[in-house]
């Protein structure tokens, strides 16, 4: 259960990876509308996105599958831009966020955001470094 990753670096002086992880939608623009409103500048992004697809079924094994595979790039994305901070912007089922969340350790800090009703995000919950 691959993704397909892409990264890049925005901002040298900016802060933190913010990783796009579209399984159910592109957070593309609501990511774009928080940026503006917000100001913030990311260092780097990486974004994943199923092989099959946004929208593609997810079972409890592509669950697993997607947060391993997720796990591992952004390892690799945090080392490769030497972040202290990732901001996660996450479209997609609750168990691929739960089985992510479980196998974030040895990482940096997570800030996690919430998705508006108007578009854009909001800050919600911050995991510390593990």
């Amino acid at each position: 259960f691959n993704l397909n990753a892409t990264d890049n670096e925005i901002h040298s002086d900016g802060n933190g990876l913010a990783v796009k992880f579209n399984i159910v939608a592109d957070v593309t623009t609501d990511l774009d509308k928080y940026v503006s409103e917000s100001g913030s500048r990311f260092k780097a992004s990486l974004q994943l996105t199923p092989e099959g697809g946004i929208g593609e079924i997810i079972t409890k094994e592509s669950a697993v599958g997607y947060a391993r595979s997720a796990k591992k790039l952004i390892r690799e994305a945090v080392t490769k831009y030497d972040i202290d901070k990732i901001h996660l912007f996450f479209a997609g089922p609750l168990g691929v966020a739960i089985f992510l969340g479980q196998l974030l350790n040895s990482m940096p800090e997570v800030q996690c955001y919430e998705q508006k009703q108007d578009g854009g995000y909001q800050l919600s919950c911050l995991i510390p470094r593990t």
